[in-house]
């Protein structure tokens, strides 16, 4: 399950179409910690690429973004829909069995006056020549309560310094399903202090990492470093978020977590 989070900006928008935008990079406004599918994106590769910054040999040069989801009551094929938006451009739509199970939570958030957001990840846009271009996709950061947040989610600076998970040899099939067809992805994790590691009970505390619902660890070393930081942020109310690289290593899938140096962990506001 995933963090909750505080709802982000104002906006003046009708939910029944009107986009009121999304940068990129926004903090969120639904609570992540699942995968929700999109379909239709064939039918908007211009915006996705756009979006996505171009195509690299190893897929998209952006691969984390925020997507808005907006109802179209007057959508003339389906009164249900609920696009997809990635800054103002629609991407795609809610699969048709899924959407009616999102008014309730856009119509609430927009009550606050606030958009219906949440992290998304892009898929696929390889292009290695003429005869070798993956399309783009576009996968949904959204926790299976389909909840707003509660609480601000923060998304640390990027880092180049990856920081190796422990506990990876039991989240095999979220990594895998995260990774699809992929050489390598970057999705969002979530940090928390916990009492202990649960293979080793009264061990000390660890910092959890959540990826995709599955649960990871910092070495004690890292736990030293960054425990007292991540403990400070949810004292602030604030639920740290970072970067996780996930490829393929010595015969099974590895998640490596990008963190800066604890000095530029700053809490009290969400990502800008």
């Amino acid at each position: 399950m995933g963090p909750p989070c505080r709802p982000g900006r104002r906006i003046d928008a009708d939910p029944a179409g009107r986009s009121g935008g999304g940068d990129l990079g926004a903090a969120p406004t639904i609570a992540p910690g699942g995968e929700q599918p999109v379909v239709g994106e064939s039918n908007y590769q211009a915006a996705l690429e756009h979006a996505a910054g171009g195509c690299t040999p190893d897929g998209c040069a952006i691969s984390l973004v925020t997507a808005e989801l907006v109802r179209e009551p007057r959508n003339r094929y389906d009164r249900n829909a609920v696009r997809v938006d990635l800054a103002g451009q629609v991407v795609g739509y809610l699969p048709r069995a899924d959407a009616p199970r999102y008014h309730q939570l856009v119509l609430a958030l927009w009550e606050q006056g606030v958009v219906a957001t949440c992290w998304a990840r892009l898929t696929g846009g390889w292009d290695r020549g003429p005869h070798d271009h993956g399309s783009i996709g576009i996968v949904l950061d959204i926790g299976p309560r389909r909840q707003p947040c509660g609480q601000e989610v923060s998304l640390l600076p990027p880092a180049h310094h990856r920081v190796a998970a422990t506990g990876q040899e039991h989240c095999q099939d979220t990594l895998r399903t995260l990774l699809g067809r992929e050489r390598e992805v970057t999705t969002v994790g979530t940090l928390r202090l916990v009492d202990s590691h649960p293979q080793r009970p009264g061990s000390g505390p660890v910092v959890e990492v959540e990826v995709g619902g599955a649960p990871m660890w910092l070495t004690t070393k890292m736990t030293q470093r960054y425990g007292p930081v991540v403990q400070a942020a949810a004292r602030a109310g604030i639920t740290p978020a970072c970067e996780v690289v996930i490829a393929p290593s010595a015969g099974k899938l590895a998640a490596y977590v990008r963190l800066p140096t604890p000095e530029l962990m700053q809490w009290g506001r969400g990502v800008e």
